[in-house]
């Protein structure tokens, strides 16, 4: 089944793991990004979590899990 989903989407699901009463909803990064509507985005903008501002010299590679983050200015 998901093998013929397009590689940009990601299955949604909640989820509850046992050490947090806060579930946790797996999102598609055309989701995360209508979260930034209406604001300025900082540079350099949707990226994965790992790759957003790393410092000069630091080897940067995707996770297994990688959650994708944003900034964006009122």
């Amino acid at each position: 089944m998901l093998a013929a989903l397009p590689s940009s989407w990601i299955w949604a699901r909640e989820f509850r793991p046992s050490r947090t009463p806060t579930p946790v909803v797996l999102r598609a990064r055309d989701e995360i990004a209508a979260f930034l509507d209406g604001f300025e985005p900082v540079e350099p903008g949707l990226t994965y979590l790992s790759q957003w501002r790393p410092d000069p010299g630091d080897i940067v590679e995707i996770r297994d899990f990688d959650g994708w983050e944003g900034i964006g200015r009122i």
